[in-house]
């Protein structure tokens, strides 16, 4: 079942909790987070859906969308670990897409992200680009090996503002 929150809550704590453990190094999707990336920010709307389970008030995933038409752009996503869910899920958030009049949704993510093949599972195709995007940070940990960093920093379009 999806359904549109009007904030995170601790439920999407649980949820970052959860799966953390999955990324070696990342923002941290916590409430906090994600309300001030994308409902505390007047200047920018979005259209988010949460996953929950039949009569379960937690929160298997989620996704967030920039609505443009008719290409949108999947701005931060967290899908239900099961493969049937994430399908069942990810259906009804294309369902609600078309009706909206959204033709094609793109995404892009670092090589290292997790969730690269349950995106591809879902239908994304990898689209090369003439051009290549080189995200920059600075790390201001003085021991922080770079190499280890490079192989394990993983992000989505919701780190960075070029969108």
């Amino acid at each position: 079942m999806i359904q549109t929150p009007e904030k995170f809550g601790t439920t999407y704590d649980k949820l970052w909790e959860k799966r953390a453990g999955q990324y070696s190094f990342v923002i941290s999707r916590s409430a906090r987070f994600l309300n001030w990336r994308f409902i505390d920010i007047p200047h920018k709307k979005y259209w988010i859906w949460a996953f929950s389970a039949f009569l379960s008030p937690d929160v298997q995933g989620y996704v967030v969308i920039t609505p443009n038409k008719p290409v949108a752009q999947l701005v931060d996503f967290f899908f239900p670990e099961t493969p049937e869910l994430a399908q069942s899920c990810w259906q009804q958030v294309v369902d609600i897409l078309r009706w909206r009049g959204v033709k094609m949704l793109e995404t892009w993510f670092s090589t290292a992200y997790p969730e690269k093949e349950r995106l591809q599972k879902l239908g994304f195709k990898p689209h090369p680009r003439p051009e290549m995007i080189t995200p920059v940070f600075r790390i201001f940990h003085p021991e922080l090996d770079l190499q280890w960093t490079d192989a394990h920093f993983s992000y989505t379009m919701a780190d960075s503002d070029l969108y």
